[in-house]
């Protein structure tokens, strides 16, 4: 009898009436999983990754990590290829599920909630600020739709960098679907804050699209506003002979999932993900920071986190020291390496790359022109043409922010000096017609812009009691009031800023002179819905209009009649001082 060897065309005639029968090898059925669990390019990685191999046991410890990975995912909705609808609907079914537990005995509903924030991945730390509304929250499907997206995000991440997508030969510091799950979630958010108008108390209506761009929430203020007072620092410390130091600031290896050099796997990562690479580095400098206050050495600048092209963060210090006593710098240096240096010692490159020092000189430029790459890199590429691995910058500060939104990392952080916070109050005064005295004058003209001479971080400095003043010295105070206001869950307590003093006055410029109302834009009227309700036979037009100015004046002054304007991921709180909307505060007067 003659052989006959099976040609690739009947093998995979073969394949498909086994698949018909609904017959699959392990390969397979592993196979289809990943393909149903994971997007089609995760699926294809694992999949290429499985079949470096034979068919071992070798390989089986390759495919688990992935299979692992993606069950976690699933556990969340069904298959991480979901939309923000799907989120929406297993949020309203988690919330359903709570709601039809409320007949529960407390004990059993807490044994339930607890079951469901495990089944979805969700720690406890919604938890920490009181059990007061809990009950309220878990059967609000906006409660859950908040905390369904943070962990799907970074679920969905954690998977990508497993997978092998985060690195400078795919993509850098951040996957493209999480930029993409980034821009639909800022497309939202533009939408609901196009849709919303704030209403002053005196009937003056602005756009809160128009409040948005003029706050630091604009990331071109953001970045003006960031070198302003980068820069306020260089000057006083060029004032006053004080030494500048850049300090970069690195995890150890084993927290890095790529090889800096070749991008390839990294052998030694131990899957630490950037948030946790995140918390390790700020353990660290919480570290080094107490001990340059026992020693007694006072430093001023910023502290910049950014992505190393596998999404791992490190740290950017731009630090001044003083100059007259040469043991502060050396102090500031030791306290670095020691701290730095605890975890994995050992390991090669440790006390070479782990922390690096550069003086900032005048003669180069000058620490506010360098540390400006870093600043506009992370907020939105501005004046940069490519990041370090040839990105464009534009693409690449998209990835940044991406990353930073995704981790819940906070990119900037100031180090010493007066708070910002004074500096943002004192800018809503107006200098020229508010009368002042003291340091609370000198601290409203040096931040407020008066003909050609611009706002002045260096002057506010000066004006709140130098760099070595402490809080407790500070010379003017932001004045705050604690107000039972409503909230999303019910009534709470919230401490508002109302205005500026100084810190031995009890005189106070307000700051929040007026009430503002955050309401829906109303629809323009057209024939369609241009006509009015009729008027019952024994009211007038003249008594609906009393009564309309009735309740909107019991709504401004904060009277029992004022109604709970729930806005978007909030309620709307009115008061003498301000609006509160989705737990942040309006800018206004």
């Amino acid at each position: 009898m003659i052989a006959y060897a099976p040609t690739p065309r009947s093998v995979e005639s073969l394949r498909a009436q086994r698949h018909a029968r609904g017959v699959f090898t392990q390969e397979e059925s592993q196979e289809r999983l990943l393909r149903q669990w994971l997007p089609k390019r995760w699926a294809e990685s694992a999949l290429k990754k499985a079949r470096l191999s034979e068919f071992d046991a070798a390989r089986d410890e390759r495919v688990t990590p992935i299979m692992e990975e993606a069950r976690a995912v699933a556990a969340i909705v069904p298959g991480v290829r979901c939309s923000d609808d799907d989120l929406r609907a297993q949020a309203e079914a988690i919330a359903g599920e709570c709601r039809g537990a409320a007949s529960l005995s407390w004990r059993d509903m807490w044994c339930m909630v607890l079951r469901v924030c495990e089944r979805i991945g969700l720690g406890l730390q919604w938890m920490e600020r009181g059990t007061e509304y809990v009950g309220a929250r878990v059967i609000d499907s906006v409660f859950w739709l908040r905390h369904l997206r943070r962990v799907h995000a970074r679920r969905l991440e954690t998977a990508a960098i497993r997978l092998g997508h985060v690195h400078k030969r795919a993509d850098c510091y951040a996957s493209r679907e999480t930029v993409e799950r980034r821009r639909q979630q800022k497309r939202r958010n533009r939408a609901s804050i196009d849709s919303m108008e704030l209403v002053a108390d005196d009937g003056e209506i602005v756009a809160l699209s128009k409040v948005v761009e003029g706050s630091v929430a604009n990331p071109a203020i953001r970045r003006g506003e960031l070198m302003t007072r980068i820069r306020g620092f260089e000057e006083v410390a060029s004032d006053v002979k004080h030494i500048g130091l850049f300090i970069t600031l690195t995890c150890p290896s084993r927290m890095h999932s790529r090889l800096s050099m070749s991008g390839e796997e990294n052998p030694k990562w131990d899957g630490t993900t950037p948030r946790e690479a995140n918390a390790y580095l700020s353990r660290v400098w919480a570290r080094i920071r107490s001990k340059l206050q026992r020693e007694e050495v006072v430093v001023y600048g910023f502290r910049i986190a950014e992505p190393h092209h596998d999404g791992c963060p490190h740290y950017h210090l731009l630090l001044f020291v003083s100059s007259e006593d040469a043991m502060d710098a050396v102090t500031v240096t030791e306290a670095f390496m020691d701290h730095a240096l605890r975890d994995s010692p050992e390991e090669p490159g440790a006390q070479l790359y782990r922390v690096k020092f550069k003086a900032m000189l005048a003669s180069k430029g000058g620490a506010a022109s360098y540390i400006a790459k870093y600043v506009a890199k992370n907020i939105d590429g501005y004046q940069l043409e490519k990041d370090l691995f040839g990105n464009d910058a534009l693409v690449a500060s998209m990835h940044v922010e991406a990353w930073a939104s995704t981790w819940g990392i906070r990119q900037f952080q100031q180090v010493g000096g007066a708070p910002v916070g004074v500096w943002r109050e004192a800018r809503r005064v107006d200098s020229e017609t508010v009368a002042t005295s003291g340091s609370l004058n000198s601290v409203i003209r040096s931040v407020n812009r008066s003909g050609e001479v611009k706002a002045c971080w260096k002057s506010y400095i000066y004006a709140m009691g130098g760099t070595k003043a402490r809080r407790n010295d500070f010379r003017v105070v932001m004045r705050k009031k604690t107000q039972e206001v409503n909230g999303r869950y019910g009534r709470v307590e919230r401490v508002m800023p109302v205005g500026l003093s100084n810190r031995d006055e009890d005189f106070m410029v307000e700051t929040r002179g007026r009430a503002w109302l955050l309401r829906r834009v109303r629809a323009p009227w057209t024939r369609v819905n241009n006509c009015t309700r009729p008027f019952a036979e024994t009211e007038t037009k003249e008594e609906v209009a009393h009564g309309q100015i009735e309740r909107q004046r019991s709504f401004f002054s904060g009277g029992s009649q004022s109604p709970a304007i729930q806005g978007a991921g909030g309620g709307t709180v009115h008061n003498s001082y301000g609006a509160l909307y989705g737990g942040e505060r309006v800018a206004t007067g």
